[in-house]
């Protein structure tokens, strides 16, 4: 395990200083990760897991009535379909001969989910789902009892590209670790704990109770905006934890599009709601109704940081884009976005199979922090018990939250898990005492393959096929 003289992080030791210390990124990857790993992937649980998702079975009728989200249930399908033609084209040779129609039935229905998303049509989803359910039924019951795929990933990549994390990025894997540990140095020179409390949905006393106890088992920045309508409970707990206000980052949004042209007025409310007199990070919600209330509102944010009002620049919910369009007039650029960041969507709430966001924040140095990392939206697929995170959290002994959320950090973005929960709370803290290695990166980074690939294309582009999908049935 562990000595005072060294820490063990994954497949090698790195001396207590070297922890510390303030290394490349690039490093630090090529200490912790290590040779080949071989791998039990559930791909065909996972298939019926999907598939017998009720947001996906009340969409067997085809759209409209109880099916609420067709694209997304079609999606799943997707997921499912892919997971299925894997376990079914990792099987020995003699029993895939021994079963040639079962499989052509689901290049089938692969081919059928395929045609839905060239030609979305209630037409395509009927002969798609209806196709799909009937092989699915019939396979149920070996899917179920099916023994997991055994697989090697090489540790050439971790399979996503690997965003900016800052100047410099502390993060450590050892026992002794506490959150406000983890920094990121963000382009302007500011540092920013890596790990946030997020308090979206939470309201009243609850929020209060949830802060407070966020503060004072270590969290060091927490995460607000206009439209949670929390910040005046978020700043009583911070005045209640009686922290010195240097040794916390407080982040809030200008949420309301509306509001995009008289900036400077929101921003003092909020500031009298938070009891401070100045914010750490300040970012647009959104891209706003149109570039010029854009433009005018981060005109105002930037006198707002000339005058040390404001330490750090941001936005959230802005693509590759927006982001172009922002820094055309950005005198002061954006150190931070936030963006949704789960292993289906790996940041932006759609996935563009061409570009990827990450590539291009790198390139801008600006560091990613994910949001609603455990949470299905936009989709239905809920991450926390698909089978492939249920597998790698047995194998790691960690819950299926610290596992996706260390995921996001070993990538190079923050995290802002929420929680009115004190046990979940404490749970989502503990994130620094442990790592991933190579294999075990590369393995959920592909998972978006799964969701996003069809038989006649590997997707997005920009990630590698860590499952061979394109060499699949």
């Amino acid at each position: 395990m562990t000595s005072f003289g060294s820490v063990r992080v994954s497949t090698c030791f790195l001396p207590v200083s070297m922890v510390w210390r303030v290394l490349p990124w690039a490093a630090v990857l090529n200490c912790i990760y290590g040779d080949s790993e071989d791998f039990d992937v559930p791909f065909a649980q996972a298939a019926i897991f999907t598939a017998e998702l009720p947001d996906v079975r009340s969409c067997d009728g085809g759209p409209g009535g109880s099916c609420k989200n067709p694209f997304a249930a079609m999606t799943a399908w997707r997921y499912a379909s892919n997971n299925l033609r894997l376990a079914v084209d990792h099987l020995p040779e003699s029993e895939k001969l021994m079963h040639k129609s079962t499989i052509a039935l689901i290049a089938q229905i692969c081919a059928e989910i395929e045609s839905f998303f060239k030609e979305p049509t209630a037409e395509t989803m009927g002969v798609a789902v209806g196709n799909s359910r009937q092989i699915f039924d019939a396979l149920k019951d070996w899917m179920l009892h099916s023994a997991a795929t055994r697989m090697q990933l090489d540790s050439q990549t971790v399979g996503l590209p690997f965003l900016y994390g800052g100047s410099s990025l502390r993060l450590p894997a050892h026992p002794y670790a506490q959150p406000a540990d983890a920094e990121v140095r963000l382009a302007n020179g500011v540092e920013m704990p890596v790990l946030g409390f997020g308090t979206w949905q939470l309201l009243g006393q609850q929020c209060f109770q949830a802060t407070l106890h966020a503060l004072k088992i270590g969290y060091r920045h927490v995460d607000t905006a206009q439209a949670y309508g929390n910040e005046a409970e978020v700043g009583r707990a911070v005045a209640a934890a009686g922290l010195p206000r240097h040794q916390l980052f407080l982040v809030s949004k200008l949420s309301n599009p509306e509001e995009y042209t008289n900036l400077m007025a929101r921003f003092e409310a909020q500031l009298r709601e938070l009891r401070t007199d100045y914010l750490d990070l300040y970012m647009l919600h959104s891209p706003g109704p149109s570039l010029e209330s854009t433009r005018t509102a981060w005109q105002a944010m930037e006198q707002l940081y000339r005058e040390g009002r404001i330490r750090a620049l941001g936005v959230s919910n802005f693509g590759r884009d927006e982001l172009e369009n922002l820094l055309k007039f950005a005198v002061v650029p954006p150190v931070y976005v936030q963006n949704k960041f789960s292993i289906y969507t790996p940041g932006e709430q759609r996935v563009n199979h061409d570009v990827s966001i990450m590539s291009y924040l790198k390139e801008k140095n600006i560091v990613m922090m994910g949001y609603s990392v455990i949470n299905p939206w936009p989709g239905i697929i809920p991450p926390l018990q698909d089978p492939h995170v249920t597998a790698m959290a047995a194998r790691k002994q960690r819950t299926p939250s610290q596992v996706l959320h260390r995921w996001v950090l070993q990538l190079g973005a923050g995290v802002i898990p929420k929680s009115s929960s004190e046990g979940r709370i404490e749970e989502n803290a503990r994130l620094f005492d442990f790592s991933l290695s190579d294999g075990e990166m590369r393995l959920l980074s592909g998972i978006v393959t799964l969701v996003e690939s069809t038989v006649s294309s590997t997707a997005p582009k920009w990630i590698d096929d860590s499952f061979h999908l394109g060499a699949g049935a």
